[in-house]
């Protein structure tokens, strides 16, 4: 099956060629990846975040617990002098 396209090139030609500059990209983007440790930051990132995101969910008070509205007040247990000059 030889269909010319342009003059003498041939469709499989061009398809070859494509397939060939997409290796050649795939090959070219996983070396520069690898060059700037791009997935070992990322892997790093997407770690620091699920962290974050569980040290949050500790550190929030349960939905049935109301926040403190003072917390010097709360941590005194209420009890605080109030001086009036």
């Amino acid at each position: 099956m030889n269909i010319p396209l342009f003059g003498h090139v041939e469709v499989i030609d061009i398809l070859l060629a494509l397939g060939a500059l997409f290796l050649f990209f795939l090959i070219v983007r996983e070396f520069w990846t690898w060059y700037w440790k791009l997935n070992k930051i990322v892997s790093l990132l997407e770690d620091i975040k699920e962290n974050t995101t569980s040290e949050n969910k500790k550190t929030q008070p349960p939905p049935d617990q109301p926040k403190a509205l003072n917390p010097l007040r709360d941590c005194l247990g209420g009890h605080f002098l109030v001086v009036i000059e």
